[in-house]
This record gives C-alpha cells, sequence and structure tokens, in this order.
C-alpha cells in the first residue's frame, strides 16, 4: 500500500509530501459518510489556488457527504461538489476529530 502511495504522488505534479502519521489517499478514494483532513493539494498552481479560496486547505477538515460522478464535501459549512479529476488532486487522512 505504501508503494502505492509514494507511486501515486510521485506522478502528481507538485506532491512531495506525505501526511506525518496514518494513511493517505486522494478524495475521490474517500468513503463516504466520514470526516477527512486535508494533507495536500497537488496539481497546478491556479487550482490549488481556486481549492484554497473554495475552503480546500490544508489541516481542513471535512466531510464527504456523496460520490456520484461529483464529490459532495462539506467544507466549513457548506457543500461543495468537486469533480472526480479535480478530487484526485486533494491528498487526504481520516480526521481524528
Amino acid at each position: 500500500m505504501f508503494k502505492q502511495i509514494l507511486s501515486h504522488f510521485s506522478r502528481q505534479k507538485g506532491c512531495h509530501n506525505l501526511c506525518k502519521l496514518g494513511e493517505v489517499f486522494d478524495l475521490q478514494q474517500a468513503p463516504c459518510g466520514r470526516r477527512f483532513k486535508i494533507c495536500q493539494l497537488c496539481g497546478s498552481a491556479n487550482n490549488c489556488q481556486k481549492l484554497r479560496e473554495m475552503g480546500f486547505k490544508e489541516n481542513t477538515v471535512i466531510e464527504v457527504l456523496s460520490r456520484n460522478g461529483a464529490v459532495v464535501c462539506q467544507v466549513l459549512g457548506s457543500r461543495v461538489g468537486l469533480s472526480s479529476s479535480l478530487a484526485k488532486t486533494i491528498m487526504v487522512s481520516p480526521s481524528i476529530s
């Protein structure tokens, strides 16, 4: 599993850090009904900036509400839908809180 994560990060432009502890995967793979902490945003600088403006910042806790083509999340009190390709650029780990 760890080798798969490292392989995934090596293919992603701009992804060099992993969360310090725990399981890390992209938001597209995150199961519904659970809370996650954003570890890192990957992809183009423009997409990362737009995600941050929408509230998807590192260390922010989000909840995955549904995943039917688009990924719908609760972030900072708002529901936000993301395309599956954009969701793949958000690295998350399970949240303790």
